[in-house]
């Protein structure tokens, strides 16, 4: 073939490729035809211009080959799909170990999209407790310790109240501490490990009231999830080790499936990830829709409710597949300018008040983590409204917070919880905050007994 031809060829060959590419990125499943077009333009022109026509292609042609690849990035990124848990075979051990996983910042083109639910009719579900405002308590006990930074808080509810414990995570000097009832001048030696590693951050805890463990999420360079048994802080073993790199600010939660099995979500800034906790097993990961730091697991609704710490757009939620949960057409809430600061801690209160059972109704509360004064907001927990908001005097900054609804001395109904400007953790009992609120499970509406939880499928 003359030299002239074969500059006419490649010249057209690159006039086609980018309108090629335009057409398959933007018409979905019109690619597929475009795709198939591209695929035999060898075989065509190869018939007609034999094989310097083919070399013409192949050197003129580069955005066409690459085309599957720049489709699939210009797509909204998928999730690794999250396998169902398995209950850990008869006569195994149970100590977590560690697993590997694919990093999922570069996702198979195989991968499917994760199941998303039909969207629910957008009906309005009633609240079962009444707006109260604004409500401002002074703390009953401020305990500092000797963790730098705190972050995040946890309650194990001992069988004898008088060993309940309260824990601690510490960023800045790799540890936790441990309070222990009646907290105020209770501090117990701090939990310390060598896998905490050195220039970490200690961040993440979740205690399994059932089976007596506390899990201890920790940053890079460990990247790593330490078990420990309760109230001994024996430990048990590790999940993650670093198989993938769970950034600044690891953060944790533990569901309980209805088969009974369990599933741990760790989070890693803007992925999550989630281990059977009894094999060590990794499920997938999902990209939730903002960054986050914190998450909380409600199990009664099979649901993973997620702040959004950056943008203030609310609390996103999750079914346990990472997929979206919808709730009378929505799947958040509290993004109508609630948010002053970033959302922080999230932590949940479960009707009836003592709880040891769960009816569905109760709250969430989230931290707004202001520089002033931490807001901590009140959500009904069946219809997502906003209830009101709670402050404690000459607290502010909160990270992390917890709640207990154990009958404790001197706390009837429990303690709140909040940490106090990377300092301090202040405390006052739910017997007070139930009287300045009006909150009360007695006198919500009691739901029938054979009610299905909302949003469950």
């Amino acid at each position: 073939m003359c030299r002239r031809t074969r500059t006419e060829l490649r010249q057209i060959l690159r006039g086609l490729a980018v309108p090629l590419l335009w057409v398959a990125l933007g018409w979905g499943a019109g690619a597929a035809a475009c795709l198939g077009a591209v695929r035999a333009a060898p075989v065509a022109i190869r018939a007609a211009f034999g094989e310097a026509g083919s070399a013409a292609l192949a050197q003129a042609g580069q955005a066409i080959v690459y085309l599957p690849v720049l489709a699939r990035s210009a797509q909204a990124p998928w999730a690794t799909p999250l396998a169902p848990a398995t209950r850990p075979a008869a006569g195994a051990t149970g100590t977590p170990a560690p697993s590997a996983t694919v990093d999922p910042a570069t996702p198979d083109p195989a991968t499917p999209d994760p199941v998303t639910p039909d969207p629910e009719p957008a009906t309005a579900i009633p609240s079962d407790f009444a707006p109260f405002g604004l409500v401002r308590l002074e703390p009953e006990l401020l305990l500092e310790g000797s963790g730098s930074i705190i972050d995040s808080l946890a309650f194990w509810e001992a069988p004898d109240a008088a060993d309940s414990l309260l824990l601690v995570t510490a960023k800045g000097n790799q540890r936790v501490e441990v309070w222990q009832q009646p907290f105020a001048g209770r501090e117990l030696p701090a939990l310390q490990h060598p896998s905490f590693g050195t220039g970490t951050q200690v961040n993440g805890i979740v205690v399994d009231q059932a089976l007596d463990r506390v899990y201890v999420s920790v940053s890079r360079p460990a990247s790593t999830v330490a078990v420990f048994d309760l109230p001994d802080l024996r430990f048990r073993g590790q999940l993650v080790a670093a198989a993938v790199d769970l950034r600044s600010e690891p953060n944790l939660a533990l569901l309980e499936l209805p088969d009974g099995a369990r599933r741990l979500y760790v989070s890693a800034d803007d992925r999550v990830y989630a281990y059977d906790p009894e094999s060590g097993a990794a499920l997938g990961s999902f990209a939730p829709a903002e960054g986050l730091e914190t998450l909380l697991a409600d199990a009664f609704d099979q649901v993973l409710y997620i702040p959004d710490e950056t943008h203030r757009s609310g609390i996103y939620a999750y079914r346990p597949d990472g997929s979206p949960y919808r709730r009378g057409g929505e799947t958040r809430f509290g993004g109508q300018g609630i948010f002053e600061a970033d959302a922080e801690g999230i932590a949940g209160y479960r009707c009836p008040a003592d709880g040891r059972a769960d009816d569905g109704r109760g709250w969430l509360i989230v931290s707004d983590q202001k520089a002033d004064a931490s807001d901590f907001e009140f959500f009904d927990r069946r219809s997502w409204a906003h209830l009101g908001r709670l402050q404690l005097a000459g607290v502010r900054n909160t990270d992390g917070i917890a709640s207990t609804q154990q009958a404790l001395p001197g706390h009837p109904a429990g303690l709140f919880a909040a940490a106090n400007n990377d300092r301090d953790v202040a405390l006052v009992g739910w017997d007070r905050i139930l009287a300045a609120t009006g909150l009360d499970c007695a006198k919500a509406p009691r739901p029938a007994a054979t009610v299905t939880p909302v949003g469950r499928p």
